[in-house]
């Protein structure tokens, strides 16, 4: 009986987030800041609402790619800033820089930027555990503490015009999966941050929405097993030796399945990600994706079962060195 109650509710808010037809502001003379956006989503979302008719900041990692946007974009209402999100000289240039061009009255914050360095644990090395948590939470914490004072400078929920911030996590924020946990730590983390964010600034008119993708065609995705590599052949000896190219191979394998079976349009993820910055009545979490709702559901699922499931689904073959391994005798 429960669950079937649970069920209901859940069918219930699936529709009405799909029949939900909240009107969206009026973009005019409103500021986005957006990180990064050399490519992938932040590129699209800029381009996007850009076309919509916002003012639009986009934060860059290198000039290659600000010139880039800034030649394929061609508006007048596009700024482009140089912006690495780990670096607090960065994150105070691009605070003045907003102050001066918006007048202190930003109106969303879309902390976008992300990489992934992915493989088991002990192939993954400290400071890349470091460099992925440093991007995809820490930097965001930061530019969210930056710019919060101006996201409340100016606007008022009366009119309709909540200042947002929208944090791009991953369905790898809601389960994790083998070869993935800097990736998943790193999202589960801003996943925590933003629960605790949202319930803080809400006296102050501010939304948070947080953006779960799941597989998407983008270079995160289709370039991972290049990177991978790279990383396997820089490991230890020892360690290689103890997994076993089997491994190795294994993972390459299921890394381009996954991503031939389920990689989506990344046009989804600019969708929720456009209706969490201009929605009047933006939702708290977007689940972006089939595999999104999948992944979803099965966090719902006892961790138990959930571990059968992921053994079933991605059965790696044993490592080398106890495949080697024989067993002791007992005297």
């Amino acid at each position: 009986m429960l669950w079937a109650i649970v069920l209901l509710v859940f069918l219930a808010w699936l529709a009405y987030r799909f029949l939900d037809r909240a009107p969206f502001v009026d973009p005019a003379n409103k500021f986005v800041l957006i990180s990064g956006c050399d490519t992938g989503f932040g590129r699209d979302l800029s381009l996007a609402l850009l076309k919509s008719g916002y003012k639009v900041i986009s934060g860059c990692l290198t000039d290659q790619g600000r010139r880039s946007l800034e030649e394929e974009a061609g508006s007048p209402n596009l700024s482009t800033i140089r912006l690495d999100v780990t670096n607090s000289t960065h994150i105070e240039e691009a605070v003045d820089f907003v102050s001066q061009h918006t007048n202190n009255s930003l109106y969303a914050l879309v902390n976008n930027a992300g990489v992934n360095v992915g493989g088991m644990v002990e192939w993954v090395d400290m400071k890349d555990f470091q460099q992925v948590m440093n991007v995809n939470c820490m930097g965001h914490i930061a530019m969210t503490k930056a710019f919060l004072p101006m996201l409340t400078a100016n606007f008022h929920t009366s009119k309709g015009l909540r200042p947002r911030v929208v944090n791009v996590t991953s369905v790898s924020g809601l389960i994790g999966w083998p070869t993935l946990s800097a990736y998943a730590a790193s999202k589960f983390a801003l996943e925590a941050f933003s629960d605790c964010l949202r319930r803080e600034v809400k006296k102050w008119g501010v939304h948070v929405s947080i953006i779960e993708p799941g597989f998407m065609k983008t270079s995160i995705v289709t370039q991972n097993s290049v990177r991978a590599k790279e990383k396997f052949d820089l490991l230890p000896d020892v360690i290689k030796q103890r997994w076993g190219s089997k491994s190795f191979h294994h993972y390459l394998t299921s890394v381009s399945e996954y991503a031939t079976a389920f990689a989506q349009d990344p046009s989804l993820v600019i969708n929720a990600m456009t209706h969490a910055v201009g929605s009047t009545r933006p939702q708290i979490r977007y689940l972006v994706g089939r595999s999104a709702y999948l992944m979803y559901f099965l966090s719902l699922l006892p961790a138990s079962f959930v571990d059968w499931v992921i053994h079933v689904l991605d059965a790696w073959p044993v490592p080398e060195f106890l495949a080697n391994s024989q067993p002791v005798s007992a005297k």
